[in-house]
């Protein structure tokens, strides 16, 4: 690991990784108007200490200078006001609202759903079922009830299926082909473990989702390996199908508690912003919609009611606006779809909501959360500023470059050898096996089987010969005494010996144009740390640390899983 990385590593990508806060902690080092406490000093250790070799003394000593240089990046970015910066403000309103939501997600899903041994053989026993399915599927209750009379009059069901399913979400004619189950969501998938055959059942509620009509078509056996070996692996399936009841609970919970409703009009709004773009005049390709004006942006999608402070509106204008910044847009043919996706953006926004109103933010790991990561992003910031975009490497450097790379640029120009044909692999064995006991081949040959011709041959590259040619690469990387083979040649097989070689390292100038430019990348590496450390060594200057060096001394390393003193 070069320097550059072992910096980077703690300045960029690994941030303070703490998991609840360090009020009341002994401070080990002061940078300005930041602090490294031994509780963060010792939360870190714990997962970075392998990448600090060395006494634990020296280790330590590592360790806080790399948090030192983050303390030192951050201070120069709050006194320079980038951490106010439109960018950062915009980055920590959206973190907020992803650490927020995944607390409240943690909060009402554990991670540790039991599941019970009985549970686990019960769903074994299931599996050794299959069934033959036909589906389908409308967004609403009115649209599945239709078709639900349409096959009460009669119809076909692959006809009603193609009919009412959107193209390309469910096989032609609703055919799903076998499912074992734990294949489909519940509640469809006791329905495939227990509806009649050929009836069709429903219309069945998936919350979130939409309306089905299922019909089993047939059932038979599946082979299944025993209990023991697939335990693990239930058990998780099963696990994960709990955690999503539970959330599909706790959204449905959150979407009565706020009163989410749906504009009726809101998802032809949006559905027809993406699927009615003007065209580009002159050309009579498409183009992407213009910007909303004012009045369109307004246009309410959805609104909730949590009560005073927690009521509100989603308009099309907040939609395009979170299009924009990167959320997954609903599939642009299918209307049923936007009615979807407008929920589930609201439904993110209540997370967050219902979090704040459960003061998740004021809790201190989750705060801390939130200012790593708007931590990260103003160091990588800091980063792509004052090195990346100002890397630019030096002839020295680059010169630097081609000579750690010389030897493996080095092109063989020709190869003193010595050789000999044999007709079967096995007897090139038995050549080899000797030869390595011997000073060269020829000698080995005289001892061992002294019938068999021995050629000696200089081999010049380039070369018109097939043999020598296709070697080349192999006669490179062996070094002088060592033996190439047995190789297939002809009708027989070859075992060489390299004697000598005469390699060249070409200069820069005549290396291929993408040997250049990937020591050309070597090369701005280099600036890049050369940049940085330039940078680090202002930045000490500029704002000198104080360290408790007798606190530091006591914290004992490794970091063991009980912490250091005042954690």
């Amino acid at each position: 690991m070069t320097a550059l990385d072992r910096r980077l590593a703690l300045l960029s990508a690994l941030a303070l990784a703490l998991a609840g806060c360090s009020q009341g902690s002994p401070v080990l080092a002061r940078i300005g108007s930041r602090t490294i406490t031994v509780a963060e000093f010792t939360d870190v250790a714990r997962g970075a200490g392998g990448r600090y070799p060395g006494s634990p003394d020296s280790a330590k000593a590592m360790l806080l200078e790399d948090l030192i240089r983050r303390s030192q990046m951050l201070e120069r970015a709050w006194r320079s006001g980038l951490l106010v910066d439109s960018l950062v403000r915009r980055y920590r309103r959206n973190v907020e609202g992803e650490v927020l939501a995944a607390a409240l997600v943690e909060r009402e899903v554990p991670r540790d759903v039991p599941v019970t041994d009985a549970e686990v053989a019960q769903f074994y026993e299931w599996r050794k079922t299959s069934a033959h399915v036909q589906a389908i599927y409308a967004s609403d209750r009115g649209m599945a009830e239709q078709a639900m009379r349409d096959l009460e009059r009669g119809e076909d069901f692959a006809a009603v299926a193609d009919h009412y399913n959107q193209q390309g979400m469910i096989p032609r004619g609703g055919d799903l082909g076998f499912l074992t189950p734990g294949t489909l969501v519940n509640p469809l998938d006791g329905y495939v473990r227990d509806a009649p055959l050929g009836r069709p059942v429903g219309p069945i509620e998936v919350h979130g989702q939409g309306w089905f009509i299922l019909r089993v078509m047939e059932r038979r056996p599946e082979a299944q390996e025993p209990l023991a070996l697939q335990q693990a692996n239930l058990r998780g399936v099963l696990q994960q199908r709990k955690q999503r009841a539970l959330a599909m609970r706790a959204f449905e919970h959150l979407r009565e508690a706020y009163r989410l409703e749906v504009d009726p009009e809101g998802p032809r709004t949006l559905f027809a912003r993406f699927n009615t773009p003007p065209l580009i005049e002159g050309m009579g390709g498409e183009s992407a919609p213009p910007p909303p004006s004012p009045g369109e942006r307004a246009r309410v999608l959805a609104r909730y009611d949590g009560g005073e402070g927690y009521r509100g509106v989603y308009t099309l204008g907040d939609a395009v606006d979170e299009l924009d910044q990167g959320a997954d847009p609903p599939p642009a043919k299918m209307l049923p779809a936007f009615q979807i996706w407008i929920e589930s953006r609201v439904l993110q926004r209540l997370l967050v909501l219902e979090a704040r109103r459960r003061h998740l933010h004021q809790e201190p790991a989750i705060a801390r959360r939130i200012e790593n990561r708007v931590d990260d992003y103003v160091l990588d910031s800091i980063y792509q500023a004052e090195v990346l975009t100002r890397a630019e490497p030096t002839d020295d450097e680059v010169r630097a470059a081609y000579e750690r790379q010389s030897p493996s640029l080095a092109e063989l120009g020709g190869a003193h050898v010595m050789h000999l044909t044999v007709p079967d692999s096995a007897l090139a064995e038995m050549v080899i096996q000797h030869a390595r006991a011997a000073p060269t081949l020829r000698d080995a040959i005289l001892h061992s089987s002294p019938g068999i011709q021995v050629h000696e041959e200089d081999v010049r590259y380039p070369t018109t010969d097939s043999l020598w040619s296709g070697l080349r690469p192999a006669l490179a990387a062996t070094e002088p005494g060592a033996y190439v083979g047995p190789l297939p040649a002809g009708k027989g097989w070859i075992v060489i010996q390299v004697i000598s070689k005469q390699q060249e390292i070409p200069p820069f100038e005549k290396l291929t144009p993408v040997l250049q430019h990937n020591l050309r990348a070597e090369a701005a590496q280099l600036a890049q740390e050369r940049l940085l450390g330039r940078l680090l060594d202002s930045l000490r200057r500029a704002l000198p640390p104080w360290v408790d060096r007798a606190q530091l001394k006591r914290i004992p390393w490794p970091v063991g899983a009980g912490g250091g003193p005042g954690a």
